[in-house]
């Protein structure tokens, strides 16, 4: 999904949300009327194929990979994800296309993980701009 525009959006299965610097991305339902803490901000990287997320105002920050196999908001440093639609959603992979952006289970609070593809819902997002 090289053609993704750059912009502000919220991932949704859950809304991922942003819960500090060195915090751990958590799925939470989206919020009514929006909050910035559910917006990230998606930008393409020099290579064409890959993107930086970022969270909403808080633009020293990135989406990582975190010691425990799940989405970690750290400072930037140059996390890079991709982003697929094969027809079920979008698939978030990291750069080397290796793994997988999911969530176990889609119950607020659960965190952001990183692993194989199960092919399960909890493995599809969707994006919708902000």
């Amino acid at each position: 999904m090289s053609s993704l525009p750059d912009g502000d959006y919220f991932i949704i299965t859950l809304a991922i949300t942003f819960n500090g610097v060195n915090q751990y991305a958590a799925v939470e339902p989206l919020a009514s009327p929006p909050i910035q803490t559910q917006i990230w901000t998606i930008k393409v990287s020099r290579d064409k194929k890959t993107f930086s997320v970022t969270p909403k105002g808080a633009s020293t920050d990135e989406a990582g990979w975190g010691s425990q196999g799940s989405v970690r908001v750290l400072p930037a440093g140059g996390y890079v994800w991709s982003f697929q639609d094969n027809g079920d959603g979008i698939i978030i992979q990291d750069g080397g296309l290796t793994v997988y952006w999911f969530v176990g289970q889609a119950e607020p609070g659960q965190r952001v993980q990183i692993g194989d593809d199960k092919g399960q819902p909890g493995h599809r997002w969707v994006l919708e701009k902000a």
